[in-house]
């Protein structure tokens, strides 16, 4: 199906998609501490998977004739993307809401956005976990934000003090949005990521055991459907979030850099299939697939 005929229905698309995820606060399955399925009686989906593909083709849509370099050019994308985005995280799923922050820069980044500006945008993240870390290091930090966004725009003075607000602004509401943003479950997720040894047996078993799986595959593996870990059920929800705990115990070390090495060689042809387009809309809807 050439991707044009879809044109004039993407906007319809994208509407139903936002209806399905507003429907998910009344109706929806709530399964893991999350509510974040639909129920269609003889199956339930995820409107979020949805929405995924709904706002890559609505910014295809609005960035095929865009060239981004004012801050005017990336208000529609960013309100495009802003509604959906907070409908996926407060139900809560921080996973998809991550997903959809990526698609978005690489898409502003492929309609010609200043890498500068990309990166001065990821960084408020960078902001934020500095505050817990080291506050003190936030003194020389934002002034090089500002001196980032001096350099990389026309209007500098303007553009550095806008970028100095926004940063001073992500410090100062950090601490308000991990106290009342943040499930607690989202908070134990993103402490034990970086120390699961912190909770052995409860929200860190997951990441612990995945580890211990990974490492007792070796080179080659244990064998496909051999894993003793992943058929003793040692490795919680190993057909979705620690998928790949079982393919590193079962095909070792070798089995996963095939398996990434298959998803660079799929990745990298759908760069080069975004290169070759015949319009930039087409190339925007593959590179935000890619």
């Amino acid at each position: 199906i050439p991707i044009e005929r879809i044109r004039k229905y993407l906007i319809p698309f994208y509407l139903c998609s936002l209806i399905s995820l507003l429907l998910i606060y009344f109706f929806g399955i709530s399964m893991y501490g999350a509510q974040r399925w639909l129920s269609l009686g003889f199956f339930s989906f995820q409107p979020s998977e949805v929405a995924k593909l709904s706002t890559i083709l609505i910014l295809a849509l609005v960035l095929e004739k865009k060239i981004i370099s004012s801050i005017k050019d990336v208000l529609l994308p960013f309100l495009i993307v802003i509604v959906p985005w907070l409908l996926i995280f407060f139900q809560p799923d921080l996973g998809t809401s991550l997903v959809l922050i990526v698609l978005t820069f690489v898409m502003l980044y492929w309609s010609r956005m200043p890498i500068e500006w990309i990166l001065i945008l990821c960084f408020c993240l960078l902001t934020s976990t500095l505050y817990f870390v080291s506050p003190n290091f936030l003194i020389f930090w934002i002034p090089f934000m500002g001196y980032l966004a001096y350099r990389s725009s026309q209007k500098k003075i303007i553009f550095s003090i806008s970028i100095l607000a926004l940063h001073s602004l992500v410090m100062k509401l950090t601490p308000i949005f991990w106290e009342f943003g943040l499930k607690d479950y989202q908070k134990d997720r993103l402490i034990l990521f970086l120390d699961p040894n912190r909770d052995p047996l409860g929200g860190g078993y997951h990441l612990l055991q995945s580890k211990i799986a990974i490492g007792s595959g070796g080179p080659l593996g244990t064998g496909l459907l051999n894993g003793k870990l992943t058929n003793l059920q040692f490795i919680p929800e190993q057909h979705t979030d620690f998928i790949f705990s079982a393919l590193g115990e079962e095909l070792g070390f070798l089995g996963c850099i095939l398996v990434l090495f298959l998803f660079f060689v799929l990745i990298s042809h759908l760069i080069k299939v975004s290169k070759n387009a015949r319009t930039h809309f087409e190339s925007l809807i593959i590179i935000g697939i890619a």
